[in-house]
């Protein structure tokens, strides 16, 4: 599922009390598991520069993978567990043995995508409405200016004034591609 996943993660993240303002180490980390050690790697395409601190914001929108996992392991893997379970009913337990789903190393159906993006539109919509979620601490607002997030250098100038909901996802080296948009009305995966 790649990185479409993020946008889930960090809707958690706020829930458990994350701030999207709040600032993240982007040092490498290294997990041990039963398995063995275990280092997150950012994206080949990730070729420039990044600061030793940013933004949950700026994490999120350049869909950052060390910052990701540091935020989990701050907040618990258990926790998270719980909470993710509600978007993808077949994760992979413990969490903690396996944290690479996070970053989107886990299989889901096509429905299983729709499923998780309905749920979480509809969460993260309702939430905002009910004046639970601040919409500066939205994932999914967050995401709905394409020319800020991983979706910049493909944006063409017909569609770059427009405001939308939009997450890209690869896996597998690149071979496996997913796209997640929401315009307020209309959702589309692909």
């Amino acid at each position: 599922m790649g990185s479409i996943l993020k946008p889930i993660i960090y809707r958690l993240f706020v829930g458990m009390g994350k701030e999207l303002s709040d600032s993240v180490d982007t040092s490498p980390i290294v997990i041990k598991l039963v398995s063995g050690k275990w280092a997150p790697k950012e994206s080949v395409r990730s070729n420039v520069s990044i600061p030793m601190q940013i933004s949950l914001t700026e994490a999120l929108q350049k869909s950052r993978n060390i910052p990701t996992i540091k935020i989990a392991e701050e907040l618990g893997w258990d926790m998270i567990e719980k909470l993710l379970i509600d978007y993808v009913p077949n994760l992979i337990v413990p969490l903690s043995e396996y944290p690479s789903q996070l970053l989107g190393s886990i299989e889901l159906s096509f429905q299983n995508v729709a499923f998780a993006f309905d749920k979480f539109i509809q969460d993260e919509c309702h939430d905002i409405i009910d004046g639970v979620r601040d919409p500066d601490n939205s994932s999914l607002l967050t995401l709905s200016d394409p020319k800020s997030t991983t979706l910049a250098p493909v944006i063409q100038s017909k569609i770059g004034g427009l405001s939308f909901f939009g997450k890209t996802g690869t896996s597998n080296k690149g071979n496996d591609n997913w796209f997640v948009a929401f315009d307020g009305r209309y959702s589309a995966i692909s």
